[in-house]
């Protein structure tokens, strides 16, 4: 941790040399603020969908039309996170040699794996406004980049298996 302005702040977890818009699948997982229950419940090792995590079932299937070079792979929505694989394909960007002093002081850039995972908690969220839903995302999200096709294959069957697996689930709450 550090200080900024006297206050302590959490280091970003993003690996510090990686352009998050680089050609590479992405494992992801958005959790709900406090690992609240908004999404539904697990019955019979099945997900079974509210109409918040309906909502945010529809808008994950959305995110390939909103973002160019994007394809979602395998997901789920668990009653208090989501879970999914994003690809990101198209030009190899343009390598820039980062330094851990230098952050950047605008936004991520445009199909970068940031701006896609804000644009969908900021659809949910706004839904959730619009209609009247008390509801609230955890800060940030978590990634891990795929380097190889095994480790998909691995993903995406963790993925699937989430539901079964929710009671020894680390964001499991009774």
């Amino acid at each position: 941790m550090t200080l900024f302005k006297k206050k302590y702040r959490v280091e970003s977890i993003r690996k510090w040399n990686w352009n998050y818009s680089a050609p590479a699948f992405y494992f992801i997982t958005i959790c709900t603020k406090d690992k609240r229950l908004y999404f539904g419940h697990i019955e019979n090792e099945s997900m079974m969908l509210s109409e918040i995590g309906a909502v945010a079932e529809a808008f994950c299937k959305e995110i390939p039309s909103h973002h160019q070079d994007v394809e979602l792979d395998e997901f789920i929505v668990m009653p208090n996170h989501v879970h999914g694989i994003i690809g990101i394909s198209g030009p190899e960007p343009e390598f820039k040699l980062l330094s851990r002093a230098k952050k950047p002081l605008i936004s991520p850039p445009k199909g970068s794996l940031g701006v896609i995972v804000r644009s969908y908690k900021a659809a949910v969220s706004h839904w959730c406004k619009q209609n009247n839903f008390s509801f609230a995302w955890q800060p940030g999200f978590h990634d891990r980049i795929i380097r190889n096709p095994k480790a998909v294959t691995a993903v995406r069957e963790y993925i699937r298996d989430n539901p079964k697996n929710w009671l020894e689930d680390e964001h499991y709450r009774p």
